[in-house]
């Protein structure tokens, strides 16, 4: 297990699963195997638009890796997703602007 924060860029997101790209090929994804656990941080640089999301990965290399989404950080636990949590994350990918 890497305890260690690790920047990658987010490559897709659907309703159950998200899949992670390395930023560069000098800069490989951390080992990770199959059902491993993952928490993943998408922050969109709003108050309150930061998730921290807990999945197991379903499948991974040194360029990319996909995980399966479980739950999502809510108060001080992390709880079931809901239809609205998927569509929250959504809308906020949709309006990110990127630099």
């Amino acid at each position: 297990a890497n305890p260690n924060p690790f920047h990658c860029a987010l490559a897709d997101f659907s309703e159950t699963s998200l899949r992670l790209r390395a930023p560069d090929a000098a800069h490989p994804l951390p080992a990770m195997a199959e059902n491993d656990e993952a928490i993943v941080v998408i922050d969109f640089g709003e108050p309150g638009s930061l998730y921290r999301i807990k999945g197991t990965v379903s499948r991974g290399d040194a360029e990319a890796c996909v995980i399966k989404l479980a739950r999502l950080f809510r108060g001080t636990t992390f709880q079931k997703f809901t239809t609205m949590d998927i569509l929250e994350i959504k809308t906020g990918l949709l309006n990110y602007n990127v630099g």
